[in-house]
């Protein structure tokens, strides 16, 4: 697990830490919606750190080469709701194989660390 102290310099990480909360949720199949809201502050510095103007650019691709647009609605939904009635906090079984599947594509694409539970 990656821990977060007081010498801990690198910009990253934060976003080391959302990653490794993830996965924890992912290990032990306790994904709710605010994991979503992680994945995309992960990607949005991701984005900008690599110099891509939009967080969605780092989605994996599909087979005409562009981000599938189911992934990049779903994060937008999961990270903007608008009202309260929206804020429920479990997912079904699609949206967390949505999650883990991205999360799986960050540590393949970008070769992230993979962190230890």
């Amino acid at each position: 697990m990656y821990q977060i102290n007081s010498s801990d310099t690198s910009p990253f990480s934060y976003h080391l830490y959302l990653k490794s909360e993830i996965e924890k949720a992912i290990a032990s199949d306790q994904l709710s919606k605010f994991h979503f809201n992680f994945l995309r502050n992960i990607l949005e510095k991701t984005s900008t750190f690599l110099g891509y103007e939009r967080w969605g650019d780092l989605l994996p691709r599909t087979e005409d080469g562009r981000p599938n647009p189911y992934e990049a609605r779903i994060i937008n939904i999961s990270s903007h709701s608008k009202h309260a009635g929206d804020e429920v906090p479990e997912l079904t079984e699609d949206d967390k194989r949505v999650l883990r599947y991205l999360v799986s594509q960050l540590n393949t694409m970008y070769r992230f660390q993979q962190t230890g539970s």
